[in-house]
């Protein structure tokens, strides 16, 4: 999950069972749970990481977190299994100035 912009939820951004999750240069804003009911494994660099050049070719991007909890990653699997087919990320400070508009409308 790459590039992501959560937003004013009262709920949980992410959930899942039996997967893995590279989460990157997201922003989670007012969020009140990032991850709930998760069972799988979670990688979310709080850092720009440069331990993930090998798998990916490049560094994993960052997440912010403005008034949400961090994503606790649980192990770093998820950046092997992605590995070079990885979509490239941005840096989560671009992702977090689109205004209102920005995502879906549902």
């Amino acid at each position: 999950m790459v590039n992501n912009l959560w937003s004013d939820n009262d709920g949980h951004a992410i959930e899942g069972a039996s997967a893995y999750a590279l989460v990157e240069g997201s922003v989670f804003r007012n969020v009140k749970a990032t991850v709930e009911k998760y069972t799988g494994y979670i990688y979310a660099p709080q850092t720009d990481d440069a331990s993930c050049q090998s798998a990916l070719g490049r560094s994993c991007v960052r997440n912010i977190y403005e008034v949400s909890p961090a994503i606790v990653s649980n192990n770093n699997q998820p950046v092997a299994k992605v590995g070079r087919g990885a979509a490239s990320a941005q840096q989560p400070t671009t992702i977090g100035n689109f205004g209102n508009t920005a995502g879906n409308t549902l």
